[in-house]
């Protein structure tokens, strides 16, 4: 059960911690809202419903014209504002360290900004190929028009938020935040079952009851031919005795040291040129 509530948190941050998600959804909803308003043009334009005269628009020359410039517009906004942005969190990050970046990639403010510049960008783009040669769609151009104008708010927001968002306070409490909210989700969760390996007590009696020679192959030359193979080897030994005086002293009170598995031919160099 653990491991599915974890997976489940995974994928949800996953889901958090990048900038596709939500431009995505808001693409999708600007596509479905071209899809009306297109059906609705269409209309117009067969006589069967009426606007009013300030949404009207001309000439299919002066449409193309109007949504070339809102697409254009929109889309050297989000490159300059959002390069401006990246090098501002770059040099705050170097201060505040690299979460700096993460947070700005997770908030949702972020994330809610981009899809709406790109959603406006697509449906703009989208109105400029419905244009024909005497197709105009006026109502496409008046959302399209709108939409602009929520770009200039939303962009006003996100320059703020910014501004704010790269303040110490504030990302010091966007850390304590992170971490109250993490505190609960585990208190939520009750216990969890842990698994532990053996205990120091259990690592001791296992010294003294078992062991054996970890062997080599041609790495096992070095114990002779190396110059450091024997202090590695002298090391080892002296590992060994200390754990039999901790596992329970010497060996039938012979002065010789307990068995604890660990063996001199351990200490090789790993397979160098001189031995090779």
């Amino acid at each position: 059960m653990a491991g599915i509530v974890l997976e489940s948190d995974r994928r949800r941050e996953a889901l958090r911690t990048n900038l596709w998600f939500m431009p995505t959804v808001e693409v999708l909803a600007a596509v479905g809202l071209f899809v009306v308003t297109d059906a609705l043009d269409r209309a117009v334009y067969h006589g069967e419903l009426g606007i009013p005269n300030w949404v009207t628009f001309g000439t299919p020359d002066s449409a193309r014209q109007v949504l070339t410039a809102i697409a254009a517009a929109i889309i050297t906004v989000v490159g300059v504002v959002f390069s401006i942005t990246i090098v501002a969190l770059t040099l705050a990050s170097t201060q505040f360290g690299p979460r700096m970046l993460r947070t700005f990639i997770r908030d949702r403010g972020t994330q809610v900004t981009l899809g709406t510049f790109v959603a406006s960008f697509v449906y703009a783009t989208a109105a400029l190929v419905s244009i024909g040669s005497e197709f105009v769609p006026h109502i496409s151009i008046t959302v399209s028009i709108a939409s602009m104008v929520l770009d200039l708010a939303v962009l006003i927001f996100f320059i703020n938020h910014i501004a704010n968002a790269i303040q110490l306070p504030n990302v010091i409490a966007e850390i304590a935040g992170e971490v109250s909210v993490a505190i609960e989700s585990q208190r939520d969760r009750g216990p969890v079952d842990a698994q532990f390996g053996p205990s120091a007590e259990e690592l001791l009696a296992q010294l003294t009851t078992g062991g054996g020679e970890v062997r080599v192959t041609a790495a096992d030359r070095c114990r002779t031919r190396c110059p450091g193979s024997r202090g590695r080897a002298a090391s080892l030994r002296g590992i060994g005795r200390s754990a039999g005086r901790a596992a329970g002293g010497t060996a039938g009170g012979s002065g010789a040291p307990a068995d604890t598995g660990v063996s001199a031919r351990t200490a090789s160099c790993g397979g160098c040129r001189r031995c090779g």
